[in-house]
């Protein structure tokens, strides 16, 4: 009879951890549309999976081909530094906004989506550094 209650308690658990990251999931690709129309580029491509990361280094970056940085696990903390700074700056944020995007970024995706950031457009990496901690 423990077996049975144990059984239910490990399913129901697991259940429950799918849909939060199903749930994560979803919204981070609505707000990452929204990103995507700001940037003048279709929304439906937050949908697909590896070419949204792809798109969201174009628009940030300049070049799509720095998500392939994601590939490699030891390479993965560098892409998203990179893309803390590069998104923050293309969307005319500071660096708290930086690491928040660097902690929360489903979050920070909303707020730049949903709220009154523009977006700018990338332009060299070394001036959008410098605007961040500049305030720009």
């Amino acid at each position: 009879m423990m077996d049975f209650f144990e059984n239910v308690l490990y399913f129901m658990l697991h259940g429950i951890g799918f849909m939060v990251t199903l749930t994560v999931i979803v919204l981070s690709c609505v707000a990452r549309m929204e990103m995507f129309r700001k940037a003048g580029v279709a929304g439906y491509k937050a949908w697909i999976p590896f070419y949204r990361d792809y798109v969201l280094c174009q628009i940030s970056m300049g070049n799509g081909w720095f998500f392939l940085l994601g590939i490699f696990p030891f390479t993965i903390p560098v892409l998203r530094v990179l893309l803390a700074i590069e998104v923050t700056a293309v969307y005319g944020g500071g660096v708290l906004q930086a690491i928040l995007y660097f902690f929360f970024s489903t979050i920070m995706e909303f707020v730049y989506g949903f709220g009154s950031a523009t977006y700018r457009g990338p332009k060299n990496i070394v001036n959008q550094i410098k605007g961040i901690f500049a305030g720009n």
